[in-house]
């Protein structure tokens, strides 16, 4: 049965690269240490043989990002010291010998290799320093903000720590060049040239109240390091990833029209002397998300664009032909599972990807089918017995269709209860593995999943359906028919649970999924016990402090909190707390700057000024994403907490539970 501590064993693929010719594959990972508490990030290495794909006679490399140079016989990547310092490092594939050209004091990613292999293309932030400050041992110089959007998620402050793309000469020792500019956020490059690039940068008036971004080209003299750029683009949408190839004039963008947000992310070509877009599949009602890569026919020298979308509970790697005249999107090897990260070389195609039961694994794609690369997990999913979910699907007041599954206890465990698990926003729940879902299932509890109205995975206007009244799209706002949805998956679950027992059913959910765990459990009789995780609990103040206020409100409200006030009052879980009656657990991380800690703490302070049944759970230096890419000890710890604390209100042992566990 799965343990909180299997976390251990559960590894993450990170990036997938193939040499431009097909003939080895790097796969880069990661892999929570607990005993370290860091992840290990190491390159595995496979070399194609006639029975397929056989591991390179390389030992493991300790970095991630790995990419194959244009001739392939070299693979660059990025290595982490214990100051969190970044090193570039190029590998010779056929000496074995490793250099190191570039070290950088932060993270560096996205490296792109120029068409000719000489210069070695990446994205890193870089610290400005105040002119005119004092400064002193063990004292930070005071932060200037002029500018809404100034910290980010996991990413902490970026008003004095803008990213650039740069590029470096693997040939011979030299500084990196700017490619970019100097304080605008820059991302997203790619060569069209060995001195010519694409990169996508937000430098419009009116930056930092939304999301917009444009794409810029760029030349660079490598004699003198001096640079042109242009901006290419309209200001009318928000761009990346980007994918060119190189000397044939052709350059492509995801894109999504954020000014009518919620809304999908799609693929594009763009004309490099014009700037017009020609939108490519304009009828695929589904969000794209990951890489983008292209992939050219060399035959009939077609092009089409490969990329992830979200799709009904699945993700699906999918190619979008260079074509108006087409309006779809092809499902490559379709199948009930998420995938994760892709490549493709040529005729080539592998594919990082997870089901409901296996955690990640890589497979090369041949034809409809998937012939398994790596074994990351073989071993783990017999040991601990992963259980498969069912499908149930439910159907909502209205009539709609929702999709829903559930995990039951695996065979021979005892039912304690259930709970309904809300995915975060804009996220989907589905054809995935998710470690917290198996650790509670074999605890005994049934966990309830699916996917109301606003979720990903589905149209647009699925998605814009808990937009606010007043918003361009005129939804029911949030706590509205994503409501109802919910409660209709739960009804639709418990009719395939006889064993589950109505009164012992819980809710739980992060960020979204906190706010509508609490929304549920205070003004319903149905649930038994609430675990509200990262939540936004007041909207109001969440418009204010969260890295993201200066615009998400105001696009899914339609308002701003002046504008609307009663809107966000009745999206925000503060107004019904005199409603709550079943006990709550609150979990959030100290660092967090998407729903700041200060949403959890008036929540908390709300409910205990009327001595309600909470436990409130801070975790020290960590973000919005302690779930996902948190520290492994307190990834390991939350899970420890989320199963105890309910596994003690379900079955009626509070008591037991809290003399047992005094820390929580």
């Amino acid at each position: 049965m799965t343990q909180p501590e299997d976390l251990s064993a559960v590894v993450a693929v990170t990036g997938l690269a193939l040499a431009p010719d097909g003939s080895r594959l790097a796969v880069s990972t990661a892999e929570p240490d607990i005993v370290g508490n860091a992840y290990r990030h190491e390159i595995a290495l496979f070399d194609r043989t006639s029975n397929g794909w056989t591991a390179a006679g390389v030992p493991r490399i300790g970095g991630s990002g790995a990419v194959f140079s244009p001739d392939g016989t070299e693979l660059a990547y990025v290595e982490r010291d214990a100051s969190e310092a970044a090193h570039v490092v190029v590998l010779d594939l056929g000496s074995r010998s490793a250099r190191r050209v570039l070290s950088w004091p932060e993270v560096v990613g996205d490296l792109a290799w120029s068409p000719g292999g000489r210069h070695l293309g990446f994205v890193a932030r870089q610290r400005m320093a105040p002119r005119g400050v004092l400064y002193a041992d063990r004292a930070d110089p005071p932060r200037v903000v002029r500018h809404l959007q100034y910290r980010s998620d996991t990413v902490g402050w970026t008003c004095d720590r803008p990213r650039h793309c740069f590029a470096v000469d693997v040939r011979e020792a030299s500084p990196p060049v700017n490619l970019s500019g100097d304080r605008a956020d820059d991302s997203c490059l790619v060569w069209l040239g060995e001195a010519e690039y694409a990169f996508v940068s937000r430098r419009h008036l009116g930056a930092e109240l939304d999301i917009v971004s444009d794409v810029f080209l760029g030349s660079v003299d490598w004699s003198s390091g001096e640079r042109s750029v242009r901006q290419l683009t309209a200001t009318d949408r928000q761009w990346g990833p980007l994918a060119a190839v190189p000397g044939a004039g052709a350059l492509y963008g995801r894109y999504a029209r954020v000014r009518e947000f919620p809304c999908h992310e799609r693929v594009a070509r763009l004309d490099t002397a014009t700037g017009a877009v020609v939108e490519l599949a304009p009828g695929y009602d589904r969000s794209m998300t990951g890489a983008l890569e292209v992939r050219v026919d060399p035959v009939s020298g077609r092009r089409e664009l490969c990329t992830l979308a979200a799709s009904e509970g699945r993700v699906d790697l999918v190619t979008v032909a260079d074509s108006v005249s087409l309006d779809g999107a092809v499902t490559v090897a379709p199948g009930q599972r998420s995938a994760k990260a892709f490549a493709v070389a040529g005729q080539t195609v592998v594919l990082a990807e997870a089901a409901g039961a296996r955690p990640v694994e890589v497979y090369e794609v041949l034809g409809s089918a998937l012939s398994q690369v790596t074994a990351f997990h073989d071993r783990y999913t017999t040991a601990v017995g992963s259980v498969e979910p069912t499908y149930v699907g439910a159907t909502a007041d209205d009539g709609t269709a929702i999709d829903c599954w559930v995990l039951r206890p695996p065979p021979g465990r005892p039912v304690v209860g259930a709970v309904l698990y809300i995915p975060g926003g804009g996220g989907q729940f589905g054809y995935d593995y998710h470690h917290d879902m198996q650790v509670l299932a074999s605890s005994g509890i049934a966990v309830i999943f699916g996917n109301a109205r606003g979720s990903g995975g589905y149209g647009e206007d699925w998605a814009r359906a808990v937009c606010g009244p007043r918003s361009r799209f005129g939804g029911t706002g949030w706590c509205g028919v994503d409501g109802t949805d919910m409660l209709a998956i739960v009804g639709s679950a418990l009719r395939s649970l006889p064993d589950v027992e109505p009164r012992r059913v819980a809710v739980m959910g992060g960020s979204y999924g906190g706010l509508m765990s609490a929304y549920l459990g205070f003004t319903t009789d149905v649930f038994a016990a609430i675990v509200a995780e990262r939540g936004p609990y007041n909207l109001e103040a969440m418009a204010a402090t969260s890295d993201e206020g200066s615009w998400f409100f105001d696009a899914y409200i339609g308002a701003t909190v002046a504008e609307d006030p009663e809107q966000y009052r009745r999206s925000s879980v503060m107004s019904y707390v005199d409603q709550a009656s079943a006990p709550v657990l609150i979990l959030h991380s100290e660092q967090d700057l998407r729903c700041p800690v200060q949403q959890a703490e008036e929540l908390f302070t709300a409910l205990r000024r009327r001595d309600h049944d909470v436990t409130f759970v801070r975790f020290p230096d960590e973000s919005h994403e302690l779930s996902r890419s948190g520290s492994p000890v307190h990834r390991v710890q939350r899970s420890q907490v989320i199963r105890d604390w309910l596994l003690a209100r379900l079955s009626g042992s509070v008591a037991a539970f809290e003399a047992e566990s005094p820390g929580i």
